[in-house]
């Protein structure tokens, strides 16, 4: 089975969030979302896939490589000043030997679709996934950006220059069908990456994606964390955290890789991207922060701010920063050393009993 994807470089309110990199490689809990989107396809039987989009300023090729380690084939087609949905029709009409062509957009990903290669699925003329309004009326849906459609019965698409114009098209083939979802995983505003993440968290895509998580509960192997922080889950830590003294982790927080969280901080309901630095003390609740800018989504609105080091800072534009916690985690190994203690085994206080940590996890210190 073929599939057809669309990069957008575009930005809403989301370009708040690593201004680095494209909305669909933003970090989803231990991971880009990018790594998300291909598992999923590699899972519902995508042997292939062509990327589509405007010539982009970030070398989203690069990331995904030729799709080999997703035994996948991945072709790229970013044309400058050209719409990314003409390009989509043209190549679905150029290949009408495909049964079946998956079609969807980089920056969204259905949580739990079918299995596409089903019978009552490759009996449509199309399928659209989506998410049900609370009404009952007909118009009260939102397109999720995903659809498959049978290549024998959809007809031509490469008229369509807009998501606006491939979804009328869509909807008005004979056949068509409308799936709802209970969610959709989607990064183009920070609210719903937010809301993504601690889908995805709490292990609510039914996929091996979260196969990982199904505790709610998941520790680097190459994390640290002091004996005296306390985690409730669910939470993740990603790779090279150092989670110092007495901090409070948890329920409902993603920390990505390469953060220091510094003594006494309080994190609850938020989502701390790469190369972030939490000062000691500092307390965030339902924020997004994104090395020195917190975005915080209390309340009915919600406000951005930059902080000051050491408060909220970045370990990645302030070298140092990982300069001075190398040399700290230097010192206390010497000075464990040196007085003749052993590090502690014992994990922080959690509330969670199924905690799952991996086997190989870096112990910490007293």
């Amino acid at each position: 089975m073929r599939a057809i994807v669309v990069v957008s470089d575009q930005r809403t309110d989301s370009h708040l969030l690593n201004e680095r990199c494209p909305p669909s490689l933003l970090w989803m809990v231990d991971r880009p979302f990018l790594q998300h989107v291909c598992e999923g396809l590699a899972w519902r039987g995508v042997g292939s896939v062509d990327w589509v989009g405007v010539q982009p300023k970030h070398d989203v090729s690069r990331f995904l490589g030729t799709g080999a380690r997703w035994g996948m084939e991945f072709r790229y087609h970013f044309e400058p000043n050209v719409s990314p949905y003409q390009t989509l029709g043209r190549l679905h009409d150029e290949r009408p030997t495909d049964a079946k062509v998956v079609l969807g957009h980089a920056e969204r990903l259905p949580a739990a679709p079918p299995d596409w290669a089903d019978e009552s699925v490759s009996g449509r003329a199309a399928l659209l996934f989506g998410v049900a309004g609370s009404s009952l009326e007909q118009h009260d849906w939102t397109w999720s950006g995903w659809a498959v459609v049978n290549a024998h019965q959809a007809g031509p698409l490469a008229h369509a220059s807009s998501e606006t114009e491939l979804l009328q098209r869509l909807t008005s083939v004979v056949g068509a069908t409308r799936l709802n979802h209970p969610a959709v995983l989607d990064v183009r505003t920070v609210p719903s990456y937010h809301q993504s993440n601690f889908l995805v968290l709490g292990g609510g895509c039914g996929s091996p994606l979260t196969a990982s998580l199904e505790t709610g509960t998941h520790i680097s192997r190459r994390a640290s964390v002091h004996r005296t922080a306390r985690l409730s889950g669910p939470i993740c830590i990603g790779s090279d955290v150092e989670v110092c003294a007495g901090a409070q982790i948890g329920p409902n927080v993603v920390v990505g890789e390469d953060c220091v969280i510094e003594r006494g901080a309080v994190l609850r309901n938020t989502v701390v991207l790469p190369g972030t630095y939490v000062g000691k003390g500092v307390r965030l609740d339902s924020c997004v922060v994104d090395q020195d800018r917190v975005i915080s989504l209390a309340g009915a609105g919600w406000s951005v701010s930059e902080e000051e080091f050491p408060a909220v800072g970045s370990l990645v534009a302030r070298p140092f920063g990982r300069l001075a916690q190398a040399g700290g985690r230097l010192a206390s190994g010497l000075f464990s050393r040196f007085s003749n203690l052993r590090p502690s085994t014992r994990l922080a206080s959690i509330d969670e009993q199924s905690l799952r940590r991996e086997p190989s996890a870096v112990l910490t210190l007293d």
